[in-house]
């Protein structure tokens, strides 16, 4: 009896130690889940605002090299509040809607950028780009004595 006994505690210790094992692998897969999908969605919103930065470069240097069209409006960007902004590149050629993702959106006012044929802005800008489902903010700033185009990621979104 003494020697059923041992047998059966340790078949016992083992099941424990597998019903642990599967619960901590059960709560590492989900961990490991959730880090996982939010490092995407932070990729996600980085993607967009490096793809708008470019875009505010390109009004920037189209705008240095004097590209007019027949001498009339300057390239601009308008950077809605919601989730899109326009780009007029020239008053001859209709100007082109981009639209961001459908959970990232300009978290500020509606931005209007020009630049001078100096590449200097016309007025300092903030654009804060948000990603709805993290939670968090990036930032563009444009400087008005350098004409500088940075951004950085944020913190947590404001709300």
């Amino acid at each position: 009896m003494n020697k059923f006994h041992s047998t059966w505690i340790s078949g016992f210790v083992l099941v424990e130690w597998m019903m642990a094992l599967a619960i901590i692998s059960i709560l590492c897969t989900i961990v490991i889940t959730g880090v996982a999908e939010s490092s995407q969605n932070r990729k996600e919103l980085d993607t967009t605002t490096e793809q708008l930065v470019a875009e505010i470069k390109q009004v920037q240097m189209m705008n240095m090299l004097g590209y007019r069209s027949e001498g009339l409006n300057r390239p601009f960007m308008m950077i809605h509040k919601d989730h899109s902004f326009w780009l007029e590149r020239a008053s001859t050629v209709p100007g082109s809607e981009y639209i961001f993702p459908p959970y990232i959106e300009n978290s500020g006012l509606a931005t209007e950028v020009t630049f001078h044929s100096s590449g200097l802005p016309a007025s300092e800008s903030h654009i804060k780009l948000r990603d709805t489902r993290i939670k968090k903010v990036n930032h563009i700033w444009i400087s008005k004595t350098t004409g500088r185009i940075r951004w950085e990621h944020g913190t947590d979104a404001e709300h």
